[in-house]
């Protein structure tokens, strides 16, 4: 499958024409369904612009099936084709037709850390304006987007991010803060015991049910 579509992906590159290329994704759109995995930052970096036009061309609902995997795109929005991927595909999609998978990634980017990717996702967020009512949130998706923007700034953390994120997450209280322990723990191990921040994030674990905490710190570790 993934030797096939390169062929199309080489024969769309050398296309003379937009007829040409309109026949080509014709053809891609028939032989390959809902099977376009091969079409997201597939091979050298080279070839990635040229996935995207081929994924824009072939446009929604061809490919819903891989809404979550096309935000992995925002991780780096120098990367070739991701802005053509944001602003030409995602962001032309009903937003209530994205909520799942944005939630998906913006839970997947938050669990790695990934600053850059969460940046690129809550900069999308705004763009497509969703709010707290356009999720389900059993997953705190929402709360997510309000933590980074609290914290983070043009893609960075702000100089005062320790004292911002305090502020908003004993704001919240338990059981609200749950999902941001392994936050609050990266942060604890690299302040001195009895410091200052030190003690505001043992108060933070404090507001956690002793049961759930350790839990949670078991599974972390």
């Amino acid at each position: 499958m993934s030797k096939k579509i390169l062929e199309y992906i080489n024969a769309y590159t050398t296309a003379k024409s937009e007829n040409e290329k309109g026949l080509l994704i014709e053809e891609i759109r028939e032989l390959f369904s809902n099977q376009y995995e091969y079409l997201l930052q597939y091979g050298p970096k080279s070839n990635w612009r040229i996935q995207a036009e081929i994924l824009i061309a072939l446009g929604y609902p061809c490919v819903k099936p891989i809404l979550s995997r096309a935000f992995e795109w925002l991780q780096d929005l120098n990367w070739p084709g991701a802005r053509e991927i944001r602003n030409e595909l995602l962001c032309k999609v009903d937003k209530t037709e994205l909520v799942y998978s944005f939630g998906e990634a913006l839970q997947k980017a938050f669990k790695i850390g990934d600053s850059e990717w969460l940046y690129g996702l809550s900069l999308f967020a705004e763009d497509v304006h969703f709010t707290k009512d356009d999720f389900t949130d059993k997953d705190n998706t929402y709360d997510i987007l309000l933590y980074y923007g609290s914290v983070y700034e043009d893609g960075e953390l702000r100089n005062d991010y320790k004292d911002k994120s305090f502020e908003l997450l004993y704001a919240w209280g338990f059981p609200r803060i749950e999902q941001f322990i392994h936050c609050i723990l990266a942060e604890l191990s690299h302040e001195l015991p009895h410091s200052t921040y030190w003690n505001q994030y043992v108060k933070l674990l404090d507001l956690i049910p002793c049961e759930v905490r350790d839990k949670i710190v078991r599974k972390i570790l």
